[in-house]
């Protein structure tokens, strides 16, 4: 009657056992209806030899009264089961039930044996009548015939386990372990010591273990600081498992790209033998190892995540390892406004050959946005103007890892696009970086370092001034943006501002008197941000100028025969009074035989007149009294 007990403090009796010494189960065997016994066949069949089959016993607390169990351990086969057997008595003090007994039957087996070949079957049974005992950790052992004999042919005697010999000597192993060979696994990241005895593991220095590019040369060389033992019993054999930061940290190096650039160093006190024997170090430009066996990196890396930032106008990328950044190519990069955009009606942006990256090789690779991509991207709302609409998708000419054989990274496809895990918006005001005046196009062209949105645009806040101090400016009225949103913003200026400026006399008729000023309220960004203000003690010069090249035009005229006379004629731009010639001017009636009267001069009053873009001047008394005569004209 056995039973299977899962709780090491006792069992479903009544009587308690003690613990193992494991703390785990235990097989409990009752003789109650006479069915105390437990056996088992072994897989190895019987030979001739010396056999050791022992168990841990343990005796039940009776409820009452001393304990009287008694135990059988027997070995033999399904035929001849008590091929060898021993009893033992708890009243004897084979055991007890205050804790766990190593109790053992030996036995020789001869060759005329009837259980040769047959499976070794061993048993324990209880012979007592109310007999409870546990039973542990059973073992058989088994020693070859005759080994070795006395100059008779006689067999020696056994020693027994349990009655093992202590040795007279004992030296101590005292010779250092060395590294005979090892192994690495770019993929895996398996590193693999073999050494010419067994060592003691978990002495292992990770730190003080390292791969390194070169024999005589530790200039590339990866410490495995991070990187951790894979647990094993003691042997000569240690394998570890790279961490992440040091295999990337190695693949950064160029270590492990082929067998010329793999070699391993080490200190004394990096692993020790059984004994606490210091290895025999590996030291470079001495005696560093070269790798045994090599299986170099084949595995292609992975977009992990990225990060949009626009205030920086960086963009940067996260791999699954270490990526060679000669090898970027951003037109292979893509931000696009939604996860799917297999149809391609999202917006999206591809990148430019402008836009590059200083990163140093590694796991994170930071792209400088090129100014023209950024602005592509700032004209493009809503892409990347928050988390929920800023993705990428790249195809694997994109970028390679570090491997021999450059491995190119897994293509993200634009159905299944990346989303951003981190976004930054635009918070850096525009600056206006240069403009341009075009007197005679009248329009007026601002430079700004970013895309800005034209409907934001107010043009009451736009001065130009003659010069840094002016004493002569024009505050515009009104203006058209001729162009869409942009880094380049075209104004097409009021014809009155135009006037008006150049009625200053001064005012923009050459770059060197051609300045502007701006209000932060001129214009924002795509994301809101005024632009950065010029104030008038700082105003900008004028970049590209075109003066006026247009002869003005006399748009109508009026003619006044009262008192003294005058006329005035009325010009599409503002004239310069001072060069005005009132004798240039011909008057001629609407009668087809009316003669033309030539002026003979004229005077304004008062003088000087300003300039503006009308002219009234006082006739000559003879030029009056010959018009009035003048048949069709006067």
């Amino acid at each position: 009657a056995a039973v299977r007990n899962d709780d090491s403090g006792g069992c479903c009796q009544t009587d308690a056992f003690p613990p193992t010494p494991a703390g785990d189960s235990f097989l409990a065997i009752s003789n109650a209806g006479g069915r105390g016994s437990a056996s088992t066949n072994l897989t190895s069949t019987i030979a001739p030899g010396l056999y050791h089959f022992s168990v841990g016993v343990t005796d039940a607390a009776p409820t009452s009264g001393p304990t009287q169990s008694i135990v059988q351990l027997s070995l033999g086969c399904a035929a001849s089961p008590y091929l060898f057997a021993k009893n033992f008595s708890a009243t004897a003090g084979d055991f007890s039930g205050s804790g766990w007994t190593t109790l053992e039957v030996v036995g020789r087996v001869q060759s005329g044996s009837i259980c040769l070949g047959a499976p070794v079957r061993v048993t324990v049974r209880v012979m007592s009548t109310s007999g409870r005992v546990g039973v542990d950790n059973a073992q058989v052992t088994y020693t070859a015939p005759d080994f070795i004999l006395d100059m008779a042919g006689n067999p020696v005697v056994e020693i027994r386990r349990l009655g093992a010999l202590n040795a007279a000597a004992f030296n101590a192993d005292s010779d250092a372990p060395r590294v005979v060979s090892f192994s690495l696994d770019m993929n895996s990241g398996l590193l693999s010591l073999l050494f010419n005895k067994a060592v003691n593991d978990t002495s292992a220095v990770l730190a003080e273990i390292v791969l390194q590019a070169s024999f005589g040369n530790s200039s590339a060389a990866t410490s495995l600081a991070h990187s951790s033992l894979i647990a094993q019993a003691n042997s000569n054999r240690i394998n570890i498992s790279i961490a992440a930061q040091d295999l990337n940290d190695i693949k950064i190096n160029l270590i492990g790209r082929t067998e010329a650039r793999t070699w391993l160093t080490l200190s004394n006190t990096s692993v020790h033998g059984l004994q606490g024997q210091a290895v025999v170090p590996l030291m470079t430009a001495v005696n560093a190892l070269a790798v045994g066996s090599l299986v170099r990196d084949s595995i292609r890396p992975r977009l992990v995540s990225f990060a949009l930032d626009m205030s920086l106008n960086t963009l940067q990328l996260t791999f699954s390892e270490a990526a060679l950044v000669s090898s970027l190519q951003t037109t292979a990069v893509t931000l696009q406004a939604v996860q799917n955009n297999s149809l391609g009606l999202a917006a999206t942006i591809t990148l430019t050959l402008s836009s590059t990256s200083s990163s140093a090789n590694g796991l994170a690779v930071t792209v400088n946005l090129a100014r023209a991509d950024a602005n592509r991207i700032q004209q493009l709302p809503p892409l990347a103007t928050s988390l929920a609409s800023t993705y990428i998708s790249l195809t694997s000419q994109a970028i390679t890892d570090m491997a021999q054989t450059p491995n190119p990274v897994v293509a993200v496809p634009v159905e299944q696009a990346l989303q951003a895990a981190s976004f930054t918006a635009d918070a850096v005001r525009p600056s206006l970086t240069a403009f341009d005046l075009n007197v005679t196009a009248e329009q007026l062209t601002l430079y700004f370092d970013e895309t800005v949105n034209a409907s934001s645009l107010w043009v009451a806040g736009i001065t130009l001034l003659n010069g840094i101090p002016a004493n002569q400016s024009v505050v515009l009225t009104s203006a058209t943006a001729l162009s869409a949103n942009g880094p380049v913003l075209v104004l097409q200026l009021n014809h009155g501002d135009v006037n008006r400026m150049k009625a200053a006399g001064q005012l923009c008729i050459s770059p060197a008197s051609c300045y502007i000023a701006i209000l932060a309220s001129v214009v924002a960004d795509m994301s809101r941000n005024n632009v950065q203000t010029i104030a008038v003690v700082s105003a900008m010069q004028v970049s590209v100028f075109e003066g006026n090249h247009l002869q003005p035009l006399i748009q109508a005229f009026s003619l006044s025969l009262d008192g003294n006379g005058s006329i005035s004629l009325t010009f599409d731009g503002t004239v310069r009074a001072a060069t005005f010639d009132p004798s240039t001017i011909v008057l001629s009636g609407t009668l087809a035989l009316s003669p033309a009267y030539h002026l003979t001069g004229g005077s304004f009053a008062p003088y000087p007149v300003p300039e503006s873009s009308t002219v009234t001047f006082t006739l000559v008394k003879a030029d009056l009294d010959a018009i009035k005569v003048i048949p069709g004209l006067g």
